[in-house]
């Protein structure tokens, strides 16, 4: 009898208390916004970075708060969701390691659009407005890549619009469920464990 698989929430691959100078330097040469700069670059965006650990449940930030810092998840899992109008919480994205989120204001964002709670154990790498407007002017492939990244925003919020007035629900349910897959699922030969709670 084949045993039934679990979802584990907890990360257990790194320690909950701190990020390794190793997996910073991974992670921000993997981000979107650094992907390609060298090894010098990477280092000195590292500094400009904080690591901050956050137990399973904690608020990161409160949505229309004033966009002041962006966010890479380090490890752990993040979720960014928004309340209804009865107080319910609707999850919008699940977010894994590398993953950016959070906003700032050379970026687009005035405030931040939902809010976001460490769904386990987690430590992100964060940095603010000012630190970032630096590496901007410091890194000409940071802004290319800076505007790259607002291009690629604009265009997955027109894809929501869109899906959301010309397809039917259960499409709309397949392709959240195939795009967790593919950023969070774990494939064998059973088939794909997305590693969180749905």
């Amino acid at each position: 009898m084949e045993r039934k698989r679990t979802t584990p929430l907890r990360d257990t691959r790194v320690s909950p208390h701190g990020c390794s100078a190793d997996l910073r330097a991974r992670i921000l040469g993997n981000a979107p916004y650094f992907r390609g700069l060298p090894e010098p670059a990477i280092a000195a965006v590292n500094r400009l970075f904080r690591s901050v650990d956050y137990p399973s449940g904690a608020t990161l930030y409160h949505e229309g708060a004033l966009a002041e810092a962006l966010f890479l998840v380090a490890h752990g899992r993040v979720k960014l969701l928004r309340y209804s109008t009865s107080g319910h919480e609707v999850v919008l994205d699940l977010l894994g390691q590398g993953d950016p989120f959070g906003g700032l204001s050379v970026l687009g964002r005035r405030r931040y659009p939902q809010s976001a709670v460490a769904q386990t154990d987690c430590c992100v790498l964060m940095i603010t407005t000012a630190d970032f407007r630096h590496l901007l002017h410091t890194y000409p492939e940071v802004a290319v890549s800076a505007l790259d990244g607002v291009a690629r925003d604009l265009e997955a919020a027109h894809d929501i619009i869109r899906s959301l007035s010309t397809l039917p629900v259960e499409a709309r349910i397949a392709r959240v469920l195939l795009d967790l897959a593919d950023r969070l699922g774990e494939t064998d030969n059973a088939g794909t464990l997305i590693q969180s709670p749905l």
